[in-house]
C-alpha cells in the first residue's frame, strides 16, 4: 500500500507480474477546473489483479461528489473508471499505471431507440447509448 495524504493505492496480494519501481506526483493544474488533483504514476507495466486507487476529490464541492469518478488521463482523452466514495476518497479499480484524476461528469448519456419487437411471445426493445466518456472498469 503506498499511502499520501490526499491519495492512496493498495496492491492486493499478486496484483503485479513483477517487481515495480514507481515514480508518483502529483499536480494542482488540471485542464478543467472541476477536476480535483492529477495523480502521475509512471510505469508501463500492467496488474496480473486490479488495484484499488483513492483520490480526494480536492476543490470538488460535496453537491458534485455523487457525479465524481476517476479517469484515466492521455493527453485530452479521458476514460472513466466509474467511482464510489468511500470516507473522503473517491475510488476505484484500475487495470495499469497512468495518469489519474478525479472529474465530475455532469453530462448524461444521450439514449437513442433502436428498434422495438413485439413477435411471436416475444417483446424486445433495442436502445443505443452514448456517452461524452469512454468507460472501463465499474464505469
Amino acid at each position: 500500500m503506498i499511502k499520501k495524504e490526499d491519495f492512496i493505492i493498495y496492491f492486493p496480494d499478486s496484483a503485479l507480474y513483477q517487481n515495480a519501481y514507481l515514480h508518483i506526483d502529483q499536480s494542482d493544474s488540471v485542464e478543467s477546473p472541476l477536476n480535483s488533483r492529477h495523480l502521475f504514476i509512471n510505469n508501463n507495466n500492467i496488474f496480473k489483479n486490479r488495484v484499488d486507487i483513492f483520490i480526494e476529490p480536492v476543490g470538488i464541492p460535496d453537491s458534485l461528489l455523487d457525479k465524481a469518478s476517476i479517469v484515466s488521463c492521455d493527453e485530452n482523452n479521458y476514460t472513466s473508471y466509474g467511482g464510489e466514495i468511500f470516507e473522503h476518497f473517491i475510488t476505484t479499480k484500475i487495470n495499469w499505471f497512468g495518469d489519474y484524476a478525479v472529474m465530475i461528469d455532469t453530462v448524461p448519456p444521450t439514449i437513442t431507440p433502436v428498434s422495438f419487437s413485439n413477435k411471436a411471445n416475444t417483446s424486445k426493445i433495442l436502445f443505443k447509448i452514448d456517452d461524452n466518456l469512454k468507460t472501463a472498469g465499474k464505469a
